[in-house]
């Protein structure tokens, strides 16, 4: 897919690549990477939920525990190979 910006905790911005988009709830969600890895050799995947507003997008937390809850959900269906939206 494609490379999108992403502003860190810090402050900076990083480029990243985009995995995967994915829609729950009527809210559309971006999966990305940073391609860093876990301790056990895993790449990291972040989510956010992409805002469009008029043509500018941005990338926004995921707001509760329940959101969060849904999206890895959706990333176990991906990895297990069900598909997702």
């Amino acid at each position: 897919m494609a490379n999108i910006n992403v502003k860190l905790a810090d402050g900076t911005e990083k480029q990243a690549e985009l995995l995967r988009k994915i829609t729950l709830n009527n809210k559309e969600y971006a999966l990305y990477t940073l391609n860093e890895t876990t301790n056990n050799g895993l790449i990291k995947i972040y989510a956010s939920e992409i805002i469009n507003n008029n043509n500018i997008i941005t990338y926004n937390n995921i707001a509760t525990d329940e959101e969060w809850n849904q999206i890895k959900d959706e990333m176990r269906k991906i990895i297990s190979g069900e598909g997702v939206n």
